[in-house]
């Protein structure tokens, strides 16, 4: 005797039953001369997929399966057809009450099901995970400042926080975890966000959505090798200088060269090493200076930013509206799909400009930011350095100069 169980997994929704699978090429290949169920239901609860095991059990000489509360089934019987039409019938109107309900506490309000990184389910509801919460806020932060997902990935992973699955952190969980409409205290169905929900946010709809906006928006900006490639500007046109590595007697080298092949003049260039080393540490005393801090506490974004998230907020209110408008036939499906269009088009230009806009400053701990500055990879450095930074000039090197010369560098800060 042979056991064929897909525990866990439904004959109604059409999901992958390995068992049931396996069943089936038993038969086709004339392993089973007699089959036993607790139903007709439970091999096959839809009309087609009936008919199709029932062609296969004739043909394998299968004419009957025994069951425990239907009794014996004749494959070939129109019984048996009127019994799966019946039983897909009831699947079609059990769904369809399943989802009502969903719909229903949807638009409640009432938080989705699952795990969710960061709360935990108190009551029905969800309630923050106060020092998890803590550490997703920190999060946030450091991804709108620059740091890249893998970072955070790693510092979770260090820190002991749980993932929603058990699992371990990487980019892409970190990246789930933060633009969950759920941290954001928003309630999604059926892939759409339908308002807000009734349970305590994380982030704030500001944050929340320009993390959405960051981290879902194109990326245009090329990979660099190097630390100051077009921070650093040429001091005779002003041409943003490139990184290079440049043979001499001495053997090779890098430097930073203002090319003609960019748009440069080529008529400056640096060496690296001494360059990268002079502007690290003339950041890391700035970071160490409490005038330093004072002059970047304003913050000039602030109203547009927020005029941004309300837009948002009001085309996802309009989709709703018009979804429902949709459905009771009070809207043609050509009206629709031009109207989706006009905001989707719409969305994509608030989204982009949102992405645009400065990120609040991070309050940073500048000891942080010089401990962890060797783990940190290039592109993490240099978003630092984009953050405090508005322009480095290197001047023409003095005639007969040797060695580098920190004065030729003009640092201006943000």
């Amino acid at each position: 005797m042979r056991v064929f169980s897909d525990t866990g997994i439904a004959a109604a929704n059409g999901d992958a039953r390995p068992g049931y699978g396996f069943l089936c090429d038993t038969v086709v290949h004339g392993e089973i001369g007699h089959l036993w169920c607790v139903e007709q239901s439970r091999l096959e609860r839809q009309e087609i997929g009936w008919f199709v095991l029932a062609a296969e059990l004739a043909e394998a000489g299968i004419g009957e399966v025994h069951t425990d509360r239907d009794g014996i089934v004749r494959v070939g019987d129109d019984a048996a057809g009127i019994k799966a039409v019946l039983a897909a019938g009831e699947v079609r109107r059990l769904r369809g009450r399943v989802n009502d309900a969903l719909d229903a506490l949807a638009a409640e309000g009432r938080p989705p099901g699952g795990r969710h990184v960061g709360y935990r389910r108190v009551d029905g509801n969800l309630e923050p995970i106060p020092e998890v919460a803590e550490q997703l806020r920190w999060a946030a932060e450091r991804v709108l400042a620059g740091w890249s997902l893998e970072a955070i990935a790693r510092d979770f992973a260090a820190k002991g926080i749980p993932t929603a699955k058990g699992g371990r952190w990487t980019h892409v969980n970190v990246k789930g975890a933060l633009t969950a409409p759920t941290i954001a205290g928003m309630r999604q169905h059926r892939g759409k966000v339908i308002g807000r929900g009734n349970w305590e946010p994380i982030l704030d709809q500001t944050t929340w959505r320009q993390l959405c906006a960051h981290l879902d928006g194109p990326k245009h900006r090329p990979a660099r090798k190097y630390l100051l490639s077009v921070i650093a500007v040429c001091g005779r046109c002003g041409h943003g200088l490139t990184g290079r590595i440049q043979g001499g007697r001495s053997g090779k080298r890098p430097i930073y060269f203002c090319h003609t092949t960019t748009g440069g003049c080529g008529r400056l260039g640096v060496n690296a090493e001494p360059l990268e080393e002079h502007v690290v540490d003339q950041l890391f005393d700035a970071l160490n200076r409490d005038e330093f801090w004072s002059t970047l506490a304003e913050d000039d974004h602030e109203a547009r930013r927020a005029e941004l998230t309300r837009e948002l907020e009001g085309i996802e209110q309009q989709y709703v509206e018009l979804a429902q408008r949709w459905a009771k036939g009070e809207l043609p499906a050509a009206a629709w799909d031009a109207a989706r269009a006009g905001l989707d088009t719409r969305k994509a230009e608030l989204t982009s400009e949102l992405a645009s806009v400065p990120a609040p400053l991070t309050v940073m701990d500048p000891a942080l930011i010089q401990a962890g500055w060797g783990a940190m990879i290039l592109d993490e450095r240099r978003s630092i350095l984009d953050i405090f930074v508005a322009n480095i000039t290197v001047m023409p090197a003095k005639p007969g100069a040797k060695v580098f010369d920190p004065a030729r560098v003009h640092i201006e800060w943000r």
